[in-house]
């Protein structure tokens, strides 16, 4: 079957077509194994089996399509999701009122202070942020519309984790999408930070939201500092041009698990 396969997805006829219906349809399809090349979230799912993740905290949950992904795919330990915006908040909690490993946390932001914060919502709830996005990038996207500016509260995630499970004697992922926001929530989780295995979070290759404090390298640095290594990324988005927007990255903590 393997054999089948591959000769089905390298065909010359095959890519033809598909470069056929691309051109004529925008429409474009792959036909692969499913391996660990195929999908990142398997990739995720994967790097939790190795290195004994069991628990995974979720920032920037939305209606919760990582967690979901991550279950779907086999992950049998815990998630912690938090979402800061009312309605995407009850649709979360909604999808995960019967699976017993999904915790949602109660509505807040997390940041670099605890208090409260202003977030705009967009048409698509996904780019929700306490950040603008750039008017240039928004043009003419109705999805990308500014619905309103919801005041909601922030805290520190190194002041609650430990609500969760006890975070130095846990191998743990720290997941961070949260729309340009991720420094601030990064300097809220020090401790969080140091004890956790793996890191996954969002890189701005070229970004979208206004004062967006960190970039690639800033970024690259910050995770080489603390001694974490690069071992899975993901395309996220790009523009018209073939210019990549946002990059996936998930590190290793070499101070606690090998390469």
């Amino acid at each position: 079957m393997s054999n089948l396969l591959r000769r089905i997805s390298s065909s010359e006829k095959l890519n033809n077509f598909k470069l056929w219906i691309f051109k004529n349809f925008g429409i474009y399809f792959k036909i692969k194994r499913f391996l660990p090349s195929t999908m990142e979230q398997l990739r995720t799912v994967l790097l939790c089996n190795h290195y004994n993740i069991k628990y995974v905290f979720d920032i920037g949950a939305n209606t919760g399509q990582f967690a979901n992904y991550l279950f779907k795919l086999g992950y049998k330990g815990k998630i912690i999701s938090f979402e800061p915006t009312s309605e995407v908040h009850s649709i979360l909690k909604k999808r995960a009122k019967n699976i017993e490993n999904w915790i949602i946390a109660e509505l807040m932001a997390l940041g670099s202070t605890k208090g409260n914060i202003y977030l705009y919502k967009y048409a698509d709830s996904v780019f929700n942020s306490a950040l603008q996005i750039n008017s240039d990038f928004a043009k003419d996207k109705d999805y990308l519309k500014v619905i309103s500016k919801v005041n909601v509260p922030v805290n520190k995630l190194d002041d609650i984790a430990s609500k969760y499970f006890d975070i130095s004697a846990s191998n743990y992922l720290l997941k961070i999408d949260t729309q340009g926001f991720e420094k601030e929530v990064l300097d809220g989780a020090k401790i969080i930070v140091n004890n956790a295995s793996l890191i996954k979070i969002e890189v701005p290759i070229k970004p979208i939201y206004n004062n967006t404090k960190w970039t690639f390298y800033e970024i690259i640095s910050f995770m080489k500092e603390k001694n974490f290594h690069p071992i899975n990324f993901d395309i996220e988005g790009a523009n018209e041009n073939g210019i990549v927007r946002t990059v996936d990255f998930t590190f290793l903590n070499l101070s606690k698990h090998k390469l």
